[in-house]
């Protein structure tokens, strides 16, 4: 059967319009993947930020109560 030339337009047309779609669909799964995987690192590294914060804090006591004892027991003031 022999198509017109508007109904071979519209045809391509609309596979045309498919095969966008089909390339913007994997495009979004690729971008979707690579924001999930950035949200990962991210999360991560605020993490070990946040521990490292942590661990600084208790240090820092740690070492002010070190301070005391060495001014109590030897005199000795490093302030």
């Amino acid at each position: 059967m022999f198509r017109t030339a508007l109904q071979h337009g519209l045809l391509y047309y609309t596979v045309s319009i498919a095969a966008v779609d089909k390339r913007l669909e994997k495009m979004e799964l690729r971008f979707a993947k690579s924001l999930d995987e950035l949200t990962k690192t991210l999360d991560k590294f605020l993490k070990r930020v946040t521990d490292i914060e942590e661990e600084f804090i208790f240090m820092k006591e740690d070492l002010r109560r070190v301070k005391a004892v060495l001014r109590e027991k030897l005199g000795v003031s490093l302030d």
